[in-house]
């Protein structure tokens, strides 16, 4: 038999909370000759359900702040980590850079060839900083030579038409 939920009142102070179980005796022939009838005050235990459903409301907001602050140093670290990264290529690139100019600059002191020099640059300039160089050397509007590099055949007819733009003055 299942147990009943209810209030008391008592006569005097506040209602209790109280379970409640009622059975009934039968003779022999069937017919209830009594009823018995079990209650207890669940008060105690009411105020423990309430207590643990509040500890329960409070863990899942703890929680739930929790995960909000590891979401947010999640983020600030992958933040990071990529702002490293990028420092890091900017460093590469600084490196690489500096290493051309390096280069550049020994070889230029290496010679005194204009040809020489000309053909140096451009060179040069294709693996460690770019996919095509243009190098179009001249005096003012007038280009009277003019080197085109790459080391992409798909880059050719640009580089075709860069030669010819250059060349022709255009």
């Amino acid at each position: 038999q299942a147990w009943l939920e209810l209030r008391l009142r008592p006569r005097a102070g506040d209602p209790v909370p109280a379970e409640l179980r009622v059975s009934a005796h039968r003779d022999a022939q069937g017919r209830v000759t009594e009823l018995r009838w079990i209650a207890r005050d669940v008060t105690e235990r009411k105020r423990a359900e309430r207590r643990m459903a509040s500890l329960n409301t409070e863990l899942e907001l703890r929680v739930q702040e929790r995960t909000a602050e590891l979401d947010a140093a999640r983020r600030l670290a992958d933040e990071l980590l990529a702002q490293e990264r990028e420092a890091r290529l900017d460093a590469t690139s600084a490196q690489a850079r500096l290493s051309f100019l390096t280069s550049v600059g020994g070889m230029l002191l290496e010679t005194l060839d204009l040809e020489s020099r000309r053909a140096v640059v451009p060179r040069l300039a294709v693996p460690a900083l770019a996919d095509l160089c243009l190098l179009v050397m001249g005096d003012g509007e007038d280009a009277h030579h003019v080197i085109v590099t790459h080391d992409a055949p798909e880059l050719q007819p640009l580089a075709e038409a860069l030669r010819r733009a250059f060349a022709d003055g255009d």
